[in-house]
């Protein structure tokens, strides 16, 4: 377990050196830096080649569609795992708080 744990740390440490080596710190660049290292024109953007290229690189920016089967998902939130034993459950004390039917009186 021990060894398990090392390795998982010295797995999160390297992502966190890595991620801090990968940051831009786009706000400290002047705008001639900014404008070379983005690749564009302060004054008229992206060219449409490049723009092309990356559109063909990365894909639209859209934002993904929800799930389709979200009714079946929160459906399953209701009568999965313990859930199931609390309706029951509940069900039963139901029962027994009042009874199916005219029960007969007890004098």
């Amino acid at each position: 377990m021990k060894f398990k744990i090392s390795k998982l740390i010295k797995k999160k440490t390297k992502c966190v050196s890595n991620s801090e080596k990968n940051q831009e710190q786009y706000h400290k660049l002047s705008f001639d830096e900014l404008r070379r290292k983005l690749n564009t024109s302060l004054e008229n953007g992206l060219e449409q080649s490049y723009a092309k290229e990356i559109l063909n690189e990365y894909g639209p920016n859209q934002i993904k569609s929800l799930n389709k089967k979200l009714f079946l998902k929160v459906l399953g939130y209701f009568f999965t795992g313990f859930c199931g034993l609390l309706w029951i459950s509940s069900i039963i004390c139901i029962l027994a708080w009042k009874p199916i039917g005219n029960p007969p009186d007890a004098t």
